[in-house]
């Protein structure tokens, strides 16, 4: 019962993201200072081109950690961080990773903002806790 709350949890907060409406702030600002959940997320060495890479999250806390196939994209201009423009909607899919375990995900930046160009961008991936505590964590990368 206590992972099917988690799952109904799970698919409401993508939903809702899906549906929400995209806000001009600087989605920077939304990374919350001490998270409570505990998540290494890097780009696996040797898979970062201009168009796809892979991330490596591992969740190094105590509880299962959820999150969904949607990511933010921003770019940095003139020492200012941009959102770039999604193209394409996002799958439903989930992802769960038990304490300890790690999950390697595919990311298609052609699919969703076409290819990318030179430049330094930052991926904001969303992940959230059975404790219903709900985190952004990034990873920076230079084209």
């Amino acid at each position: 019962m206590k992972r099917f709350i988690f799952f109904l949890i799970a698919v409401l907060i993508v939903l809702l993201v899906s549906c929400a409406s995209k806000q001009d702030d600087n989605k920077a600002d939304i990374i919350k200072e001490k998270p409570t959940i505990d998540v290494n997320i890097k780009i696996i060495e040797g898979t970062l081109t201009d168009n796809e890479c892979k991330l490596r999250i591992y969740n190094k806390g105590n509880e299962t950690i959820g999150f969904g196939t949607k990511y933010i994209l921003m770019i940095k201009n003139n020492e200012i961080w941009s959102e770039l423009d999604c193209k394409d909607d996002w799958t439903g899919e989930m992802y769960f990773v038990e304490a300890g375990k790690t999950e390697e995900v595919n990311i298609n930046f052609e699919e969703h903002y076409g290819k990318l160009q030179r430049g330094e961008y930052k991926l904001l991936k969303e992940i959230f806790a059975e404790s219903e505590d709900t985190f952004f964590y990034e990873v920076r990368f230079t084209l």
